[in-house]
């Protein structure tokens, strides 16, 4: 699971040495508001998860998105620090 998030922000043009814990989505790796409907769509595809707007409003950054996941997940698999 740690590979498919890195490689949705790498195929954003994010590198995976910015994708720390602590990493703001958008003062530190700069998305915008359009960047941040495409993570959006992308997590919804790639992991088959839905997170209402409400859910996305709360996550500021790499690592609670991470945390966010690793709760969501339907397997309870855990997602490591990227």
């Amino acid at each position: 699971m740690v590979h498919r998030l890195a490689s949705i922000f790498e195929d954003m043009g994010i590198p995976a040495s910015k994708l720390t814990d602590d990493a703001d989505l958008t003062s530190q790796l700069e998305l915008d508001e359009l960047d941040l409907v495409n993570l959006q769509l992308q997590i919804e595809l790639v992991f088959s998860l839905y997170l209402t707007n409400q859910q996305w409003s709360t996550i500021r950054t790499v690592g609670q998105l991470r945390q966010t996941l690793t709760h969501r997940t339907r397997k309870g698999m855990k997602i490591k620090a990227l």
